[in-house]
């Protein structure tokens, strides 16, 4: 029994630290949309395929916790499954969020990439609400 939960702690570690996310994004980002004067958001993509945002203009902003992938050619944060019927995921996040000093994002959310480079990432947020599209530049900051 002893040898069988040593098992699942192990292996429950080298799932959590398994690289998932497209190597070209993980990093340390400043984030400014095309409608901010200012980047607005400071963004850590890890390798696992979790990221935290924080808001440095808003400094009662909880850090945000969320999901990503690259699909294709998007980057895509939050859960697919999520949906607006899904009354459990939405409880689970409301919870979290009231509750907590953190703030977590399972909503779907994707943005079109238009480049990408070591240090500068062009997105393009072309959902129907967003008109004209939001055009998203990340800039890559070194540690």
């Amino acid at each position: 029994m002893v040898i069988a939960g040593v098992l699942l702690f192990v292996v429950s570690i080298v799932w959590w630290n398994w690289p998932r996310g497209d190597a070209r994004f993980v990093g340390k980002w400043s984030s400014q949309t095309s409608d901010a004067p200012s980047p607005g958001a400071i963004m850590v993509f890890r390798s696992n395929g979790t990221s935290t945002w924080t808001f440095p203009p808003n400094p009662g902003a909880k850090p945000l916790y969320t999901v990503w992938e690259v699909d294709g050619e998007y980057l895509r944060t939050g859960l697919r499954s999520f949906t607006e019927t899904n009354t459990t995921l939405i409880a689970a996040q409301n919870w979290v969020n009231s509750f907590t000093s953190t703030r977590i994002h399972l909503g779907e959310g994707h943005w079109k990439i238009v480049s990408v480079s070591p240090d500068v990432i062009e997105l393009v947020h072309d959902q129907p609400w967003s008109n004209p599209p939001m055009r998203q530049t990340m800039r890559r900051i070194r540690e």
